[in-house]
């Protein structure tokens, strides 16, 4: 199967290139607090002792509702990829880019995390370093 391509894979294509979808609930809700969370999940302790406990976990609640939102709409704009209403075809976040953007928009979604990455370790490494 040539990438890019509208053609469905044969039965057990993608299990033997990219794994199959094996995740059940709670690794997704551990998956899901994981991301949320990250490394900062190591600090937690010492905000909520300088913050006390209200003010840290409104703030958590808050980004946890807008992930929630967020994850919603990225999964109905996965549902509206053609011929994928019930999730039949594996689509990751670069091909919802691809389908409706075209391969430029595949491309933006490449680049930009990227170049947010590589600019935020460039400011942590230009005060810290």
């Amino acid at each position: 199967m040539e990438y890019g391509s509208r053609a469905e894979p044969e039965k057990g294509e993608y299990s033997r290139l990219l794994g199959s979808k094996t995740l059940g609930f709670f690794s997704s809700v551990v998956i899901v607090t994981n991301n949320i969370l990250g490394p900062g999940v190591l600090v937690l302790p010492s905000v909520y002792q300088e913050a006390g406990w209200v003010v840290p976990t409104v703030v958590l609640l808050l980004i946890c509702v807008g992930s929630g939102f967020a994850a919603t709409f990225l999964v109905d704009t996965m549902a509206r990829v053609p011929e994928n209403g019930r999730f039949q075809r594996r689509i990751e976040f670069v091909n919802i880019f691809e389908e409706f953007w075209g391969v430029k928009g595949m491309y933006i979604a490449q680049v930009l995390p990227f170049a947010s990455l590589c600019m935020h370790t460039n400011e942590r490494l230009r005060v810290y370093g």
